[in-house]
C-alpha cells in the first residue's frame, strides 16, 4: 500500500510541474574558453544561463566552475530551469537556484565546496540511463524541496563528506527505481523531512554508508534504523556499530556509527613499529575509536612513523588519522613524527612520557591533562607541531615536564595552567614557539602544585597585552630565563605579547656626554652625578663619561649614548654626533633647548621653551603607567610622580632665583609618532606648563623613523628618549635633590634602549633627603609630623601642599591660605610646598 501511494504521489508530481519545462530553452556548455561558468563565451547560445534555460553540462575538456553567482554576473536572478548533467563535471561554489519544473533529471558529476548554495525546487534525480552520476558534496549546502532520488533510471553514488544536505518535504529515495543508489555519509549532516525509503520498489538497489557525519530524520526512525540495518541497508565499516537516537523535544531522530571503543595496550612485544599488531595486547592496531595505552614494562617503547592513522586505515573518521585518547607510561616514550588526532573526550589524562619530532602534528581535541597519580610525565618536542585545542595543564596529579626544543607548542581555546593543581609543572621552551591563549603559573592558592616557565633560545607568545602578568611572573621567579641567558623586555603589538630572552652577554657600552664646568659647592660635578653613580653600580652597564667631547665622535662601540644637558643650546654637538639626522645607536638626550626654535638642532620657527617651576611629573593614561619606562613606580596615590624636592638655578645646582625643575618644549612639530604602530611620543606631561601634548618634550619616546620639527631631512635614524630635566636640579645636593622615582625613570630608559627588561623594582637613591631635612630655601611655610599628626604652618598666603610616598607617588594633595593639621597614616613621607615665594621639600615621619 505504500508503494502505491508513493509512486501515485510521485506522479502527481510530475503532472503538477510538466507544464513549466514546455517553453525553455536548451543551453549546452562548451568550455570554449576557460572553466568559468558565468562567462558567456563558454555556452553555446553565447549567454549565460538564466531562469528560461535548461542548463546541460556535457563532457568537454574544460570543466565549468561556478563561483560567482548568476546574479552578480548580470542576471536578474540566480535561477536556471533545470540543471542537467551529461557527463559532465560541475562544481558548484556560489549559490543557485532550480526551478525543476517536473523535476530537475541529472547525470553526470557534482561536486559542491564550501560557499554552495544548491536549492533545487522540486525533486532532485540523481543518476540517469546511460549517464551515471557522481555527487561529492563537500562543504556548503544542497537541498531539494521535493524527494531527493538517488539512482533514478542510472546508478548513483552520493557521498557527502561535509556541508549539509536536506530535503524538506518529501524525504529520500534511494535505489527505489531503475538505478543502483549509494549514499556514503562520511562527514557533514543529512537532514530529511517525510521519510526516507531505501530499495522499495523497482530493480535498482539502494545502500546507506555511515561512515561519520550525521544523519537527522523527522520522527521516530528507531525502528526504521534497527529493520534496515537488519536487512544489510544502512551499514558502516567492520568494527563500528549503528545507533539511532529519538528526541521528542525536536521530534527527529539521530542516526550515526560509532566505535564502541577498547583499551589496546602497547605491549612492545616485537619491535617499536606502532602499525605492527604483534605490538598491541588485542592484536589490533587502535584506530579513533580506542584507548591507546603504553604497558609497563613494554621492552620497546612505541614509534608512529612512516605514514599517519589515516593512510593506514582509510576509515579513520579524522583527515590526520585519530585515536580517541592517549596514555602514557613514564620511563617508555611515544615518539611520534606523523600528523596524529586525540579526541580526548572529558579531557585526555596523560602519564608517561611522548616525544614529537620533524613531521609531528599533535592535534589534541579537547584538555591536555600531563602528570598522573604515580606516573609523572616528560613531554619533549623536537619538531613538528603539538595543539592543545582546551587547556594544556602541567602537573594535573603527578610532575609534569613540557620541554620545547623545536617546532611549535600552541594552545588555542583555554592556554596553559602550569602546576595550578596539585604537583610541580614546567614548561622549558629551549627553541621553537610556544603560542598561548592565557597562562597561569601556579595561581592556585587551595592547590599544592608549584610551576614555572623557563625560556632560552625559544619565544613565548600570549595572546593579549600581558606585560603586567609577565612583570609578576619574573619578580616572584616563576617566569625566568634558562641558564646564560637573560628575560628581554616583553613586547606587545596590539595582539600578543611576546616574551623571549637572550644569552648573557658583556654589560651594554654606554657613553655619558657632558660638557664640563664648575658646579656650586655641594652640588654634583658633571663627571659624577647621581645619574652616573647608579648606571656605573648596575653589572648591566659599563658607563664611560666622556667631558668636553669632540663634535664629531664617534659612538659606533657603544650601545647607548647619553647626552646630558650641560651641553649649550647652540653647541656644535648638536650638529655633530648628537645631530637628529646622525644619531646611530640609542640615544638619550636631556637637552630640550637644542631644539627649539632659532637653535642649532633642528630646523624649528615656532618650538619655545617653557622654565617649569615644577617638581612632578603626571602619568594621567593608564597605557603610559604600565610602560616599560614606569617599571617599579607605584601609581596607587594617583598620576603625579615627584622628580625633585626643590628647584635650582639653571645649570650650577644652587636654590635661588630663577629658579626651575624643567624645560619644556612646546610647539615643536613631531611627524610620525606612531610609525610602525608606535604608542604616541609622549608618556609623561606637566599638566600646567604643556600647551599641546602631541607637540611637547617633557618625557618622550620617539622611534627611528620620527621628524622633528619642520625639515622633512631631520628624521632620527635610531631611539631616542628625551628628557627636559633641569641639569641643575639634578645636580643639586649631589644626589638628595632627585628621587627615587626619577632615577629609576633613567635606569629604565637605559635598559628599554638597550633592548632589556626594565627591572620592577624601585631604584632607591641612597643620598635623597635625610629624615627632617630640607634644602635651602626662602619659603616661610613649614611642615612638621607629631605622632600621627602633620602640621602645615606659617601659612601666610595661598599654598599647596603634595605628600609623597618615598616611591615618588602622590599620595595626598592639599591647598590652604591658612595653617591647617590633619592626621595622616603611618610611614616615611615627602611633602612639597609650593606658594608665590616658591617651593620646597622636607622628608618627615608620622607615627
Amino acid at each position: 500500500m505504500k508503494t502505491t501511494l508513493l509512486k501515485n504521489f510521485l506522479t502527481f508530481c510530475v503532472g503538477v510541474f510538466a507544464v513549466g519545462a514546455l517553453s525553455a530553452q536548451t543551453i549546452t556548455w562548451t568550455g570554449a574558453v576557460d572553466s568559468v561558468f558565468v562567462n558567456a563565451a563558454n555556452w553555446d547560445l553565447g549567454v549565460i544561463p538564466n531562469g528560461a534555460h535548461d542548463v546541460v553540462i556535457d563532457s568537454t575538456t574544460i570543466k565549468p566552475f561556478y563561483i560567482t553567482s548568476l546574479m552578480d554576473a548580470g542576471n536578474g536572478d540566480n535561477y536556471v530551469n533545470h540543471l542537467n548533467g551529461s557527463g559532465g563535471t560541475l562544481t558548484l561554489e556560489g549559490p543557485m537556484l532550480v526551478y525543476a519544473g517536473g523535476g530537475n533529471y541529472f547525470g553526470g558529476n557534482l561536486t559542491l565546496n564550501d560557499g554552495a548554495d544548491l536549492n533545487i525546487r522540486n525533486q532532485g534525480r540523481f543518476g540517469l540511463a546511460g549517464n551515471p552520476s557522481v555527487i561529492t558534496v563537500n562543504g556548503g549546502l544542497l537541498n531539494t524541496k521535493n524527494q531527493l532520488i538517488i539512482g533514478e533510471s542510472g546508478d548513483c553514488t552520493f557521498n557527502i563528506n561535509g556541508g549539509e544536505v536536506t530535503s524538506t518535504t518529501n524525504g529520500v529515495i534511494l535505489g527505489g527505481y531503475a538505478g543502483n543508489g549509494k549514499l556514503n555519509l562520511n562527514g557533514g549532516t543529512l537532514t530529511v523531512a517525510g521519510g526516507f525509503a531505501i530499495n522499495e520498489a523497482g530493480a535498482g538497489t539502494g545502500e546507506l554508508f555511515i561512515n561519520g557525519g550525521t544523519l537527522m530524520i523527522a520522527g521516530n526512525q528507531e525502528t526504521w534504523a534497527s529493520d534496515y540495518v537488519a536487512a544489510g541497508k544502512i551499514t558502516c565499516r567492520p568494527g563500528r556499530l549503528i545507533g539511532a537516537a529519538y528526541d521528542s523535544g525536536t521530534d527527529m531522530t539521530l542516526v550515526v556509527s560509532y566505535d564502541p571503543g577498547n583499551d589496546v595496550t602497547w605491549t612492545g612485544a616485537v619491535d617499536s613499529d606502532y602499525f605492527n599488531p604483534a605490538n598491541w595486547d588485542l592484536g589490533i592496531v587502535p584506530d579513533d575509536s580506542d584507548n591507546v595505552i603504553v604497558g609497563e614494562g613494554a621492552p620497546n617503547a612505541p614509534v608512529l612513523a612512516g605514514m599517519s592513522l589515516k593512510e593506514f586505515d582509510p576509515y579513520n573518521n579524522f583527515l590526520e588519522g585519530a585515536i580517541s585518547h592517549l596514555y602514557g607510561y613514564s620511563g617508555i616514550p611515544i615518539t611520534i613524527s606523523v600528523p596524529l588526532a586525540i579526541y580526548g573526550g572529558g579531557g585526555n589524562y596523560m602519564g608517561g612520557d611522548l616525544t614529537l619530532e620533524a613531521g609531528a602534528d599533535v592535534n589534541l581535541r579537547n584538555q591536555a591533562r600531563f602528570g598522573q597519580t604515580d606516573n609523572n610525565s616528560v613531554v619533549n618536542i623536537n619538531g613538528g607541531l603539538f595543539n592543545s585545542k582546551n587547556y594544556l595543564i602541567l602537573s594535573d596529579n603527578g610532575d609534569a615536564e613540557f620541554n620545547v626544543n623545536g617546532g611549535d607548542f600552541t594552545s588555542t581555546a583555554q592556554g596553559a595552567i602550569i602546576g595550578g593543581y596539585n604537583r610541580y609543572g614546567a614548561l622549558n621552551i629551549n627553541s621553537g614557539t610556544v603560542t598561548l591563549n592565557g597562562m597561569a603559573l601556579d595561581e592556585r592558592a587551595d592547590r599544592s602544585g608549584a610551576g614555572h616557565v623557563t625560556i632560552g633560545d625559544g619565544s613565548l607568545l600570549l595572546v593579549g597585552d600581558s606585560r603586567g602578568l609577565v612583570d609578576a611572573w619574573v619578580a616572584d621567579g616563576k617566569l625566568k630565563a634558562a641558564p646564560g641567558y637573560s628575560i628581554n623586555a616583553p613586547s606587545f603589538d596590539f595582539t600578543n605579547t611576546t616574551i623571549t630572552a637572550s644569552a648573557l652577554a658583556a654589560p651594554k657600552e654606554v657613553a655619558y656626554l657632558t660638557k664640563g664646568k664648575t658646579m656650586a659647592a655641594g652640588a654634583s660635578a658633571v663627571d659624577n652625578d647621581a645619574i652616573i653613580r647608579m648606571l656605573q653600580a648596575d653589572a648591566n652597564f659599563n658607563v664611560t663619561v666622556i667631558v668636553d667631547p669632540a663634535s664629531d665622535i664617534d659612538l659606533s662601540g657603544y650601545d647607548l649614548a647619553i647626552f646630558q644637558e650641560t651641553f649649550g643650546s647652540g653647541d656644535a654637538i648638536w650638529t655633530g654626533s648628537g645631530g637628529i639626522q646622525n644619531i646611530a645607536i640609542p640615544t638619550i638626550i636631556n637637552k630640550t633647548y637644542a631644539w627649539a626654535a632659532g637653535k642649532a638642532g633642528i630646523t624649528e620657527t615656532d618650538a619655545a621653551v617653557t622654565e617649569s617651576t615644577s617638581l612632578s611629573i603626571q602619568v594621567p593614561d593608564a597605557t603610559r603607567k604600565a610602560d616599560p619606562l614606569f617599571s617599579g613606580i607605584d601609581f596607587s596615590g594617583g598620576d603625579d610622580i615627584q622628580i625633585f624636592a626643590d628647584l635650582s638655578t639653571d645649570d650650577i645646582g644652587t636654590a635661588g632665583g630663577g629658579a626651575k625643575g624643567f624645560q619644556i618644549l612646546n610647539n615643536i612639530d613631531i611627524v610620525n609618532n606612531t610609525i610602525g604602530g608606535s604608542r604616541a611620543s609622549m608618556h609623561a606631561e606637566i599638566t600646567a606648563d604643556v600647551v599641546t601634548p602631541s607637540a611637547a618634550i617633557v618625557f618622550n619616546e620617539l622611534r627611528a623613523g620620527v621628524q622633528l620639527g619642520e625639515n622633512a631631512a631631520d628624521v632620527l635614524q635610531a631611539p631616542v628618549i628625551a628628557f627636559s630635566m633641569n641639569y641643575g636640579a639634578i645636580a643639586l645636593g649631589d644626589g638628595e635633590n632627585i628621587s627615587s622615582a626619577a632615577l629609576t625613570i633613567w635606569r629604565n630608559a637605559a635598559y628599554h634602549l638597550t633592548g632589556m627588561m626594565s627591572p620592577n623594582t624601585l631604584y632607591v637613591n641612597p643620598d635623597y633627603l635625610s629624615v627632617g631635612d630640607e634644602l635651602s630655601s626662602s619659603i616661610s611655610t613649614d611642615v612638621k609630623a607629631v605622632g600621627n599628626r602633620i602640621y602645615v604652618s606659617n601659612v601666610t598666603s595661598a599654598t599647596q601642599v603634595n605628600i609623597y610616598s618615598l616611591t615618588g607617588s602622590l599620595v595626598k594633595s592639599i591647598k590652604t591660605n591658612e595653617d591647617i593639621d590633619f592626621s595622616f597614616r603611618s610611614g616615611l613621607w615627602i611633602a612639597t610646598v609650593k606658594t608665590a615665594e616658591g617651593s620646597k621639600s622636607v622628608k618627615f615621619i608620622t607615627k
